[in-house]
């Protein structure tokens, strides 16, 4: 890994270390000038329709089923990964 790599690496973490779960910047998120509830807010945050990930549907489904099947005690350590299948194929395993 190159120095360049390290400090790329090290902004990443700073950057990441600054956001909420929902992914803004908390100094954003967590400000009172974006609470709807505040008179004298400037801004504030609206959702829109919600959106699928077919991906993390597969997951679901997957983790779903196997905890189903095998139980809780089964779940931990599990991990799945998702793929892009054409239609009509399978993943081979």
């Amino acid at each position: 890994m190159t120095e360049a790599d390290r400090l790329i690496l090290r902004a990443l973490t700073a950057y990441e270390a600054g956001l909420c779960a929902c992914g803004h910047p908390r100094d954003e998120a967590w400000s009172p000038d974006h609470d709807r509830s505040n008179f004298d807010h400037v801004a504030h945050y609206e959702t829109g329709p919600p959106f699928r990930c077919f991906a993390c549907a597969a997951l679901a489904r997957s983790t779903s089923h196997y905890a189903k099947a095998y139980g809780d005690d089964h779940m931990q350590g599990a991990y799945w990964v998702t793929q892009l299948v054409p239609r009509g194929k399978t993943i081979q395993t």
